[in-house]
Order: structure tokens, then C-alpha cells, then sequence
């Protein structure tokens, strides 16, 4: 462990380690990278030799740590904090072969638990190029051999050579449909990075639009995208209202709704089929991003919900206001199709609490003062819509990320008039529910932005949005009121990504940064823009070709080859073809590049020596041709002379740097295949 190889152990301990540092409390990745470092200075300063207290006194903290963390909760988190730990002290405290050998082990088991959590492309291209590292600190040490990149090179061509048996295993067996472990949410607050929980408060989606993390693409039927301002992602309905902020009611009306009842009385849909194969553009498939979140992110007015056939494992709940959930969370990539309907008057809507939509804070004196004048004028829901659009309107309200905190609705209405999209959707149902009107507060994800083909929407956390929902009396409908329309009306219909940038740009919002603005504003930002869409094309077809390849897909496959009809028994005699086609052709490249690589001497004696173990002579590991030569000559008088002369030839080769040539060699060789026709008749009688 010197040089060169020995700084590779560490720098592949490192790179492990820190590909767990976006899914693990930040002190243990710290704290083992913090380790690690310190053996690897002590290699650098002086001879190293490990101290026992020092390591005690890194598990105890270890152990303490994990302790107060967890308890004796078990789930990805606690057991990935545990093994890079471990890793951790093993690499501090390697003294030999076998210490080198358990902390290869360790990555090896870090890196199998991050490819369960993240399939994604980029992901996956990394975690190949770790394993072959990892494979190849194994090989070097474990053959002892003097270059990495022989080892590296003979790993690369092992794994080469096993790619057909991957790919042939991968086309005849699917991804089945269970779950293969429960993993917990990686998120600890209330609000997952990239999705909602029960509740908002005025700080929610402002936090959520600062980032850029995508949250699901979604593909529509026949490539029919609506415009921006007609996506409206809904997420959860919020009607418990605390102040500004609300959540959700504790007990909703649940029942399960996993197929497409209204889609299937018109289309005759059978179990298994491609949803996409009618022909109804209000069709849409999600393909969710890997967030640890229940909810299922839907099209305003949703008529259904159907999982796809790799993610049968998680039950739909529907719940009341046409809000759909995963029974448990979701911590891959699933994907789902619903339908809906653009007018709200086809949905056939459910029982609701009238108390529960008129609920409502009490009133402060300035707010009870001008809901007292608008009750007056005895007007219908719209009048008073428009009563409270005009109110804003008129009082210049602004739309902004910075806007000063308020703790009530009067500070907002009356002082500050300044917010954020929840601002607005709070202030418009409470508002509503002064007046009688049922109201409530629907969190999601406005807009969206379309991908480089125009075949599918990408919606990230930057698009993330609230809205209002009122009871229209004239209409006996739930309908939908956008407060951000009357005071930025170009958030909802340039989108997210454009509005932000434009106004940051322009100073605007109360976010503008010089050095930002001047970079988005420049031709070098469009360029990259073009990039990322073209990452992210490749990313959803990755996504589509490998991680969604179930059992649907595969008949798709098969039959694009002229499989149309087959049972198990011919999918399992497929295989075994595939098998020995394969392991044939391994055996051919094998025996091949054997052979290229040796010399021709040497050709020569295995020939003889596979000849003589035939004709009943073996040969000692330990002995030497000469020898061999010898004893062979005295057990075969017959054909000694073609012996000595062929083992003297290669003797002179081999040590004497006469060597041999291919003329030579066909020649020596056709001499042994003599031989091999003198074994039939002289053999029989020299064992008699």
C-alpha cells in the first residue's frame, strides 16, 4: 500500500461517502469524511500507525450520535449512517489485506443501496464507473498486481463481456410488480423539498419556488398540451383555516379508486392495456420524480386515476374534492395516468361539509367594516367576486418573493398588500367566507414548461402554486378563482420559469442580484437552458426504456420482433436460446484472445503437453520440459523421435532465442496431430 495505490483507497472511500451526502444528516457525512482525511494525512506526514483510543473514542461518539438521531428506528437513513460510519473507521484503521478487502466491501454495499433510491441516467453512469472502481481496488491487491490500469482494464472487459447475459436477462424478465423494500422519507420537516404536506403557511410555496428540482413530467395523449394558463396541477384542498396559513380537515372521506371506470364505459379499456391506446386527449401520464410524498399531482377537473403496471404495489385514495393519494409514499419514480375533464360541469361531485367551507377566523374591526359594506349590497357569487377583485385591484396590491411577514388577515388587506400566490388565495377565501360563500385553498403547481420534442410538460418546484376554490350557488359547482390573475397575471400565463426570469432581470420581486440578472439575460443562459432540455430528453427516455419497463412493455417489445404469441413455456425456451447463444459466444471470444496472446513456443508445448495427458502421461507443476522431455521419450519409444525433435525445438525457442515461426509452428503442429493418430494403434499397446 504505497504511492500512487495507496492514495486510490482513500479517494475511492471519499467519493462513496460523499455520494450519500444529499441523503444522510450532514454530521455523518462530515465526521467520516473528516476521518478518512485524517488517515490520509497521517499517511502523507509521517508513518501512520493506527491509534486504538482514537478509534474507540470515534465509535462511542458514532454510536452516541446515531442514538440521539434515530433511536431504534431501522430504515434507509439510520442503516446508511451506520455503514459509512463503518467505512469510516475501517479505512482509518487498515493494516493489511484483509481490512483493504472488508472496507471495498462496505462501498460495495453503499453503492447497491443508492442504486435501489436513484435510477436516474446520470445516477446510474456514476454508479458503474464506481463499482468499476471498486472491482478494480479489489483485483490490484487481491492479485497483487503492478498496475492499476491492467486492473482496471481486465475489470472493463469482464464487465463487457457480461453486458449480453444483463441485457438478455433484462428483455425476458421484467420489473416485477412489489415493493422491494419500504424506505422512509428522506425529509424531515413538514414540507418535502419538492411537495407538499397538510398544510401551508404563508412561507410554503414562496420556499418551494425558490428551488428547481423537478417534480414529475407528465405526458398528454397525442401530444395535446394545453396552454400554460390552463395547467393546474391540484395537489391537496386546504379548508382548516389558522390565521393566514390552513391545512387540511383530520378526517377526509376516503374510497379506493384505481381504474378508469368512465374511460373504460366508452372505450372498453381491458386489464393491461396502454391507456394511450384510446384516442382521448384529456389523457395524461406522470411519471413522478423520486420524492417521498402521497400525493398525486392532477389536471384540474379530474375525472379518474389508473397506476401504471409497474406500480400496481400502491393503492389510490380518493378523497373528497377530487384530491388523489398514494396509500404510502412514493420514494422511486412511479408513474400513473388519469383522465380529466377541461369543464368542471361533467364532474359529478361528493358530499361536503357546509360548515367545514364556511369556517372561519373572527373578524378584526377594519375587515368587519368592509365585509359589514359588502353584505349590504345583496349581490350573487360573482358579484362578490368581483367586489374583492376590485378591492385588490384598486389598491395597487403587489405580487412579490419578499413580501413582510403578517400575522392576520387585516395586516395584509389593509397595511402590507404586498404577498405571494398563498397570500392571495388565503385573503380571497376568507374573504369569500365572510360573505357565505364555501371556499377553500388548493395547493399544487401552476404551469409547466415544455420539453425539447413539445411531447411532455416539466413541472419543478419552482412552478408551485396556490389557488381558490368556491361553490358557485348559480351553477351548483365547485369552480376555480385565481387571485394571481388580478396582480400578475403574466405568472399564470408566461409561467413560472419566463415571469421569474424577466422580472429578476428587471430588478423586480425584490430578488434582483446584478451578477444573476446579467447571466440570465445573456445568450450563454439560453444555451444552457437548450442543454438541460436536452439532458432531460434523455433522461425520460431512460426513464421510459428502462426503469418503466414492466410487463406491457415487453409484449410491445416481442412483438415488434414477430413474437405475437407467447406463453411462459416459449418465453423460458427463449431464454435458454438466448443463454447459449450467449455463453457460446463468450467462449469463442475467450478461447480466441487466450490464444492471440500466446506465443508460439508456447502454443506449441500445450499442444504436446494436452497430448501426452491423453496418451496416460501427466506432468508436474513442478517439472520442467527436459525432464518431461525425457520421461516422455523412455514411456514412448514408438514415437520418440517425433518427440525429441518436436521438444527440442521448442526447448531452443523458448531458452536459447532461436524462436519459433508460424510456418514452424503449422509444421510441429501437424507432427502432433500424427501423434494423435499413433495413439489409437501404438497407445493401445503400450498400455497392454
Amino acid at each position: 500500500m504505497k504511492g500512487y495505490s495507496q492514495k486510490y483507497i482513500y479517494l475511492l472511500v471519499i467519493c462513496n461517502i460523499l455520494m450519500m451526502s444529499g441523503d444522510l444528516p450532514q454530521w455523518v457525512v462530515v465526521t467520516s469524511l473528516l476521518f478518512v482525511s485524517a488517515r490520509w494525512i497521517g499517511d502523507i506526514l509521517f508513518a501512520f500507525t493506527a491509534w486504538s483510543k482514537i478509534t474507540l473514542l470515534f465509535l462511542i461518539f458514532s454510536l452516541l450520535g446515531l442514538w440521539f438521531e434515530f433511536g431504534i428506528e431501522v430504515n434507509f437513513q439510520s442503516m446508511g449512517s451506520l455503514l459509512l460510519l463503518m467505512v469510516a473507521v475501517k479505512t482509518f484503521s487498515i493494516r493489511n489485506y484483509r481490512d483493504l478487502m472488508v472496507a471495498a466491501y462496505l462501498c460495495l454495499i453503499i453503492l447497491m443501496g443508492k442504486l435501489v433510491l436513484e435510477q436516474s441516467m446520470i445516477s446510474s453512469f456514476y454508479l458503474f464507473f464506481d463499482l468499476m472502481a471498486i472491482l478494480t481496488l479489489m483485483h490490484f491487491y487481491h492479485l497483487s498486481q503492478k498496475s492499476l490500469f491492467r486492473s482496471w482494464w481486465y475489470i472493463f472487459r469482464v464487465l463487457l463481456f457480461s453486458s449480453p447475459i444483463v441485457m438478455t436477462l433484462f428483455l425476458l424478465f421484467p420489473r416485477f410488480n412489489f415493493k422491494m423494500i419500504g424506505v422512509s422519507p428522506l425529509q424531515t420537516s413538514s414540507v418535502s423539498s419538492v411537495g407538499f404536506s397538510g398544510e401551508i403557511n404563508l412561507n410554503t410555496t414562496n420556499n418551494l419556488s425558490n428551488g428547481d428540482e423537478i417534480v414529475f413530467r407528465a405526458f398528454f395523449n397525442n401530444n395535446a398540451i394545453p396552454p400554460q394558463d390552463q395547467l393546474y396541477w391540484r395537489g391537496a384542498v386546504l379548508s382548516e383555516p389558522k390565521g393566514m396559513n390552513w391545512s387540511s380537515k383530520k378526517k377526509a372521506w376516503v374510497h379506493n379508486e384505481n381504474d378508469f371506470s368512465e374511460l373504460k364505459e366508452a372505450s372498453s379499456l381491458q386489464q393491461g392495456s396502454d391507456p394511450f391506446s384510446v384516442n382521448d386527449s384529456n389523457l395524461v401520464k406522470v411519471v413522478l420524480e423520486s420524492v417521498s410524498q402521497k400525493n398525486l399531482f392532477i389536471l384540474d377537473w379530474p375525472l379518474s386515476v389508473k397506476m401504471s403496471e409497474s406500480s400496481r404495489q400502491y393503492d389510490v385514495i380518493k378523497r373528497d374534492h377530487l384530491i388523489y393519494e398514494l396509500k404510502s409514499s412514493s420514494a422511486v419514480r412511479e408513474s400513473y395516468f388519469f383522465s380529466y375533464s377541461p369543464i368542471p360541469k361533467e364532474i359529478r361531485w361528493s358530499n361536503f361539509s357546509w360548515n367545514q367551507e364556511l369556517k372561519s377566523e373572527p373578524m378584526e374591526p377594519q375587515t368587519e367594516k368592509l365585509v359589514g359594506q359588502w353584505r349590504e349590497k345583496k349581490i350573487d357569487t360573482l358579484g362578490k367576486l368581483n367586489l374583492i377583485r376590485k378591492f385588490i385591484v384598486d389598491n395597487n396590491f403587489i405580487y412579490s418573493l419578499n413580501a413582510p411577514k403578517v400575522k392576520s388577515l387585516e395586516e395584509f388587506l389593509f397595511y402590507s398588500r404586498q404577498g405571494y400566490c398563498e397570500h392571495f388565495a388565503s385573503a380571497v377565501t376568507q374573504l369569500l367566507r365572510y360573505l357565505e360563500v364555501p371556499a377553500h385553498v388548493v395547493v399544487g403547481y401552476q404551469g409547466g414548461k415544455v420539453s425539447l420534442l413539445r411531447d411532455y410538460v416539466i413541472v419543478s418546484s419552482k412552478d408551485a402554486h396556490a389557488w381558490v376554490e368556491y361553490w358557485s350557488t348559480e351553477k351548483k359547482r365547485w369552480d376555480r378563482i385565481d387571485p394571481t390573475l388580478w396582480v400578475a397575471a403574466e405568472r399564470i400565463l408566461q409561467g413560472s420559469e419566463k415571469f421569474f426570469s424577466e422580472h429578476l432581470i428587471d430588478g423586480g420581486l425584490g430578488v434582483g442580484n446584478m451578477w444573476v440578472s446579467v447571466l440570465m439575460g445573456s445568450k450563454a443562459w439560453d444555451g444552457l437552458e437548450h442543454l438541460r432540455l436536452i439532458l432531460d430528453q434523455m433522461e425520460i427516455s431512460w426513464t421510459q426504456l428502462l426503469l418503466h419497463y414492466d410487463l406491457s412493455q415487453q409484449k410491445k417489445f416481442l412483438k415488434k420482433w414477430g413474437f405475437f404469441y407467447l406463453n411462459k413455456l416459449s418465453l423460458l425456451g427463449l431464454f435458454l436460446v438466448f443463454i447459449v447463444l450467449v455463453f457460446s459466444l463468450f467462449w469463442y471470444l475467450n478461447h480466441r484472445q487466450l490464444k492471440n496472446k500466446l506465443d508460439l513456443d508456447l502454443q506449441l508445448y500445450l499442444k504436446l503437453c494436452q497430448l501426452l495427458k491423453a496418451m496416460g502421461l501427466n506432468k508436474p507443476p513442478s517439472e520442467g520440459p527436459y525432464h518431461f522431455s525425457l520421461r516422455a521419450q523412455e514411456q514412448f519409444p514408438q514415437i520418440a523421435l517425433q518427440l525429441h525433435a518436436v521438444f527440442n525445438r521448442f526447448i531452443e525457442s523458448r531458452y536459447c532465442n532461436k524462436p519459433l515461426s508460424k510456418g514452424e509452428l503449422r509444421l510441429y503442429l501437424r507432427a502432433c496431430s500424427e501423434m494423435m493418430r499413433l495413439r489409437g494403434t501404438e497407445g493401445k499397446t503400450l498400455k497392454n
